[in-house]
């Protein structure tokens, strides 16, 4: 008829203590998780800075030497004009002393 089983009966103390180690092993997965979320953010913010503060240096430096450049175009032609003896002169003298006015004014780096 019946008989019984050749295995004993699962002792729960050792299940309970499979349960919780699997517990603590969630749980560490899931700080581990959102440390790892936390550093992904944390890392899109900074290259986002940096990406930024790049294009922020190359817009400062294209703007300087076109400040400087145009500066000195009008100062060449102003004293073109000034040596010629054509109307003008002033206007495009005081344009370069703007112009380099303006490229000095711009910091150069943060």
């Amino acid at each position: 008829m019946f008989s019984m089983p050749d295995q004993p009966a699962p002792d729960h103390r050792e299940i309970d203590k499979l349960l919780a180690a699997v517990d603590h092993q969630v749980r560490c997965l899931t700080e581990q998780r959102q440390a790892a979320k936390r550093e992904r953010r944390r890392l899109r913010r900074s290259r986002l800075v940096l990406r930024r503060r790049a294009a922020t240096l190359i817009t400062r430096t294209v703007l300087r030497v076109g400040l400087m450049v145009s500066g000195t175009v009008s100062f060449a032609i102003g004293l073109i004009f000034l040596v010629t003896g054509k109307d003008g002169e002033k206007d495009l003298l005081e344009a370069a002393a703007a112009a380099w006015g303006l490229a000095a004014a711009i910091p150069s780096r943060k």
